[in-house]
Parts: C-alpha cells; sequence; structure tokens
C-alpha cells in the first residue's frame, strides 16, 4: 500500500498596535491591539487496495480535506489575554463514494470532516515577573506534551478543555501541570456513528505533571506523569480502547557530547492498568553524523504482557520520543523516531 500525505500551513500577517508582551493602557486597548492569524491546512491520501490489516482506515483512500482557521489573541491586559480560534472544514470529494476505506471505497473521514469547530477559547493570566516567571491557561486549548498531545497530522485540530499551570523560575527548567476535563477530538461531534469518536468529559479530570530541564550542557531531561481515573475508556489507546483506570509514567535522556556530533539517549515509560496487564517500554539510541550522512543504532522492547502504552489522542506524534508509529500499527522492534512524526 502506498500513501501520500500532503500538507500546506499559510499564516496571514499580524495586525495590532500592541506587542504580545505590551501592557494595555484599557481593556479597549488590548481589544484593538489584538493580533489576528490564520492558516490554510490540506491533507491528501492515495493509496492502493491492499489485504494487510495493518492499512486499516488507509486502505485504497483516495481523500483531499481542506480546514481553514482563524485566531485572535487579545493584547495584555493587567497580565490577562483572551484567546478564541475556529476551523471549519472542507471536503474536496474526490473519492468515490462516502464509503469507508475498509468497507471497500476511498473515504477516510479522518480527512473529509464538513464540519466547523470552536477549537480554541482560553483565558491566559501571566503572573507578575518580578515576582515570578508562572502563567496559567484556562479553557480550549492546545497541549503539545510526551503523555498528553494533540494531533496536527489532518487537517482539523483536536483540542482539550483543561487548565495549564506553567512555571519557569528554575533556570533551563520548565514545569507545568495540566487539569483536562474534555478531549474535543478534531472529528467533531457531527462524525459520530462512522469510523470516528465522539468527544470525551472526563468524571474525574485527567492530571498530569511535566518537567523538561537542560540545566546540564548537552543534557536534556525529560519526565511526565499522568493519571486517568475514569471509569470508562479516555478514549483513544494506551494499550486498548478499553483501557480504564491507568497511570503512566515517561522518563527521557538525551546527551549531544560536547564539541562532537555525537547524540546518546534512552527512553522508558510504564503504563500500570486497573482492567489489563501492566505493560512498557525502553529504548537506547546513539548517533553521529559523517561527512553530512546520519547514521544511528538504535534498540527498543516492548514488554509481551500487553500491547503498545501510548499516549492520550489522536495517535499523537510522540515528538523525539521512541517509535515511528503509523495511524493504524507499531514496528516496535527498531525504529527511533528522529522526526516530527505523527
Amino acid at each position: 500500500m502506498k500513501r501520500i500525505h500532503y500538507g500546506t500551513l499559510i499564516t496571514m500577517s499580524m495586525i495590532g498596535a500592541i506587542s504580545a508582551d505590551a501592557k494595555a493602557d484599557s481593556l479597549q486597548d488590548a481589544i484593538k491591539g489584538g493580533t489576528f492569524s490564520g492558516g490554510l491546512r490540506n491533507t491528501l491520501e492515495l493509496a492502493t487496495q491492499s489485504d494487510a490489516a495493518g492499512a486499516g482506515a488507509l486502505n485504497n483512500a483516495k481523500v483531499l480535506g481542506s480546514a481553514l482557521t482563524l485566531d485572535y489573541l487579545t493584547g495584555s491586559y493587567y497580565g490577562f489575554k483572551v484567546g478564541v480560534g475556529s476551523e471549519t472544514g472542507y471536503d474536496w470529494k474526490i473519492q468515490d463514494n462516502d464509503t469507508l476505506t475498509t468497507s471497500g471505497g476511498e473515504n477516510d473521514h479522518r480527512v473529509t470532516v464538513n464540519t466547523t469547530n470552536l477549537y480554541r477559547a482560553f483565558l491566559d493570566y501571566r503572573f507578575r515577573k518580578e515576582i515570578t516567571n508562572t502563567h496559567i491557561r484556562i479553557g480550549r486549548q492546545g497541549i503539545v506534551s510526551p503523555l498528553l498531545m494533540n494531533s496536527g497530522i489532518y487537517p482539523m485540530k483536536d483540542s482539550f478543555d483543561a487548565a495549564v499551570l506553567e512555571n519557569k523560575d528554575i533556570q533551563n527548567t520548565l514545569l507545568r501541570v495540566m487539569y483536562v476535563t474534555k478531549w474535543n477530538m478534531r472529528y467533531g461531534d457531527d462524525n459520530n456513528g462512522s469510523l470516528t469518536q465522539t468527544s470525551k468529559s472526563y468524571h474525574h479530570p485527567v492530571v498530569s505533571l511535566y518537567l523538561n530541564n537542560k540545566s546540564i550542557n548537552g543534557l536534556n531531561i525529560e519526565a511526565q506523569w499522568l493519571a486517568n481515573h475514569n471509569d470508562k475508556n479516555a478514549g483513544d489507546p494506551p494499550t486498548a480502547v478499553t483501557a480504564k483506570d491507568y497511570d503512566t509514567s515517561f522518563l527521557g535522556l538525551t546527551y549531544k557530547v560536547l564539541d562532537t556530533n555525537w547524540v546518546v539517549g534512552a527512553k522508558t515509560l510504564s503504563a500500570n492498568f486497573e482492567n489489563s496487564a501492566n505493560t512498557g517500554y525502553w529504548g537506547a539510541l546513539v548517533k553521529n553524523t559523517f561527512n553530512g550522512i546520519g547514521v544511528q543504532l538504535a534498540y527498543t522492547s516492548v514488554q509481551d504482557a500487553a500491547s503498545f502504552p501510548g499516549t492520550l489522542g489522536h495517535v499523537p506524534r510522540f515528538t523525539g520520543r521512541v517509535f515511528r508509529r503509523s495511524e493504524n500499527h507499531i514496528d516496535c522492534s527498531k525504529l527511533w523516531l528522529s522526526h516530527t512524526g505523527l
């Protein structure tokens, strides 16, 4: 099976008299001095018919979808900013019919979404810098972290209803606390009953702690913990769509040897589930560049007790993490992710 994924992004010019860090004299000035931005996202899938189970929803896909986004962020008013953003999807209808690819058709509903979503709507407050380098964002927003991440591979973006507290008081260290009450899936409720799934509201909010430290020259340390204590599944895997109550922990170390092109790293993740066997993975990597040619050696291992303990999101990009992952299967044997991925 062959798949082509094509994406574009067009950014509109910013407007406004007040910069992001400036303080407006009045609420009216903050509104007038806000900034607009927009984007056009396109995804093209062209795939042949395949008998491979891993082809899944991509099997025989011949679709083109687009999404237009428009965002507005006010200027700062006593540390407060308000952000809103909408996205509108459009199906170019190049498929032969609306039948899912897994049923012999050409349509991948993750691409051909015709709906309008409010995917950003938040209040952001930055504390006084002479006191602390901290800000909090409450409302509908995007989140990117190893264990909790929005996807950008398809035209429509998903989002989380959440409170995110971020602190940089410790030098070269980012600390983030995430408190998620709802996952707004990119497909939207208009696609319920198809290949897609409905958005998920959490009776018990999903809680996560994240740390990124670069205090030691050349060394990047990432650590994260996530807890989902709901009686129903949180949406996409980890382990299986049936996974319910679980805790997941991640640790990643990457070191660039000073004054050389050598990079070494190690990653590990463990997941403890209430209704299935615990699982995890670990991996190690060494790589170098010789005369412009990159060479790397990596090894990864996943426990056989359960399947891959993924992260919360639409098969997230897992940026800079351990595995290269497709939408429908994972090769955990020998690949170390070195690109932005999904």
